[in-house]
């Protein structure tokens, strides 16, 4: 496991996802989530958005909004909405990312 300093913050995932995935249901998006683990310290989340997939030059694309965490340094806290598709086991993804952010695990001043 790496080393992180004490400015190292750890963020909750499980609230995240709970928080989403409350606001999901009172708006009536239809939705399931996935979770993977990638090297054990670093978490995915995938909400999928089936209610509003598109035809794409003859392939189905479903939205997705898309969370990573992790709790060892290995990545800032991000979370992305968009066509997108996982490209590799470390969570890497492609596509069309409608809206982005990344956070820093770090104390504030």
């Amino acid at each position: 496991m790496k080393q992180v300093s004490n400015q190292y913050l750890t963020i909750n995932s499980d609230e995240i996802i709970q928080t989403v995935s409350q606001k999901l249901t009172r708006d009536g998006v239809n939705f399931h989530v996935s979770r993977a683990q990638a090297r054990g310290t670093k978490e995915i989340y995938k909400f999928y958005l089936p209610g509003f997939a598109m035809d794409l030059a003859g392939d189905k694309v479903i939205p997705q909004i898309i969370h990573i965490n992790s709790y060892a340094g290995e990545c800032a806290n991000l979370t992305a909405i968009g066509f997108l598709r996982e490209v590799c086991s470390n969570g890497m993804v492609v596509g069309v990312n409608i809206f982005s952010e990344r956070i820093i695990h770090r104390k504030g001043e």
